[in-house]
Order: structure tokens, then C-alpha cells, then sequence
């Protein structure tokens, strides 16, 4: 299976793009809702994030402060089964100073994944949260 790597816009927001292969897990769809933890972590500044989803869900990735403040939206739409992998660069997030791009503080951050199968699904909705710690 091919997992997604992320790329990033102007404005430092996090999109999905293109497949990129990694390790083959065979033609077998994940069987439940799985958040890994980040990899390296801690890390400076880009880490890994990946997660499987086994039905086709609405599913958002985001990152926040240990105050409970969004700092970053990774994934935000409808995803197909599989397996996903969504790097985060900290150096880089919206702002609002004409869209300029400034880096997040060393410390620790919490991301969640929500998915909710379209349609109900068997599944059920999920949610997952993991610690990560950026190091500068």
C-alpha cells in the first residue's frame, strides 16, 4: 500500500499530495482505527505522524499547545481505507502577519485524530491522542 506524504502552502498549513511508497503491507486493509506515535520524537523540526483508517471516514489530524490552543491542521477531509503517513514541520504555521510563515516554541505538543466512517460504518468513530515533544 502507498502511504501520503504532506506538503505544505504558503501558508505552512499542511495538505495531503501525492503517494510515496513505503514498507508493503501487502494488499491488506487495516481492520481498526490506529494513531501511532510521532517519529523521532522528541524532534527538531519535522516528525512523522502516521495512522490507519479501515473505512472510508471523515477524518481530521490536528496539533495543539498543552493549553489546549490549535496549532496546526494536518488532515481535514473524507480519506479512503488504508494506511497514512502526515510529516509536520514546527518551524512553519500560519500567522497573522501577511501570511508569514514563524515557528512554533520548544515544548511538548498534543495531536488528535477523529474519523467518523461515512454512513456509520462498522467501525465506529474514533479518536486517538498522542504526546510529542519539539526540542530547538
Amino acid at each position: 500500500l502507498n502511504f501520503f506524504k504532506t506538503d505544505t502552502t504558503t501558508k505552512g498549513w499542511f495538505l495531503r499530495s501525492s503517494p510515496t511508497s513505503l514498507p508493503n503491507y501487502g494488499s491488506q486493509l487495516p481492520q481498526q482505527f490506529l494513531l501511532e506515535q510521532n517519529y523521532p520524537n522528541p524532534f527538531n523540526p519535522t516528525t512523522e505522524i502516521r495512522f490507519q483508517i479501515p473505512e472510508v471516514s471523515h477524518v481530521t489530524l490536528k496539533v495543539f499547545d498543552m493549553l489546549g490552543r490549535e496549532v496546526a491542521t494536518l488532515v481535514n477531509g473524507v480519506e479512503e481505507p488504508g494506511y497514512r503517513s502526515v510529516q509536520w514541520n514546527a518551524r512553519l504555521r500560519p500567522s497573522d502577519s501577511g501570511g508569514q510563515a514563524s515557528g512554533v516554541a520548544s515544548g511538548m505538543y498534543v495531536y488528535r485524530l477523529q474519523a467518523h466512517p461515512i454512513d456509520g460504518g462498522q467501525a465506529g468513530s474514533f479518536v486517538g491522542t498522542r504526546k510529542m515533544i519539539l526540542v530547538r
